[in-house]
């Protein structure tokens, strides 16, 4: 159920994580279609040209190919950002210690694929501190940009697949545990809510 506000005789609804899921899952699956339809056409154009010589056919069959692929590495990564939106959160208990060595024995509430992307992202170097009732877990990443989420609509055929997609998936579901993960220049932070608070 969502909330909704009323001002100057307007309402604004408090759903703005599921419409942009929506705009996403659409989007993605809306370009598919004429993705498909250029890759079939690229395929059948080398197949009826094989064997003859046309000037600069191959390397504009090659641009069509590499086009392609890009444009489904993108749909791939705009995938994987509403999956992580839509993705089921049965909350589970996990000690912080079970994410990296070295983290302070106190628990957080994740769901299990979030828990295995942080395991995941979660370099040796790691370190992890508690302010107050939040577990505060810090890491460097080379050139990571301000803000992954950002990054990644900013520049999809840079970012899709590789560690910027994974990290703008992590930002969206650890928001869902009332924690967060921020990149700015190359330090990664991500902050957890301790369950039961401190001892």
């Amino acid at each position: 159920m969502t909330s909704s506000i009323s001002r100057d005789g307007n309402t604004y609804t408090e759903a703005a994580p599921q419409l942009l899921d929506s705009l996403l899952y659409g989007v993605s699956h809306d370009l598919r279609s004429p993705l498909l339809t250029v890759s079939l056409s690229a395929q059948l154009l080398e197949h009826s040209l094989a064997g003859v010589e046309v000037a600069g056919a191959i390397e504009a069959l090659d641009g069509l190919r590499a086009a392609c692929d890009d444009l489904e590495r993108m749909l791939s990564a705009l995938n994987a950002l509403s999956r992580a939106a839509r993705r089921a959160s049965d909350t589970i208990e996990v000690t912080l210690s079970s994410l990296f060595g070295g983290a302070p024995a106190v628990t957080v509430a994740l769901d299990e694929s979030t828990a295995g992307e942080l395991r995941w992202a979660i370099p040796t170097g790691a370190t992890a501190l508690l302010d107050g009732d939040t577990a505060v877990i810090r890491w460097s990443v080379a050139d990571a940009p301000d803000s992954p989420l950002m990054a990644l609509a900013g520049s999809l055929h840079l970012h899709a697949g590789g560690l910027i997609e994974r990290l703008a998936c992590l930002q969206i579901t650890l928001a869902r545990h009332h924690g967060s993960l921020d990149v700015v220049g190359e330090q990664v932070t991500v902050r957890l809510p301790v369950l039961g608070g401190v001892a």
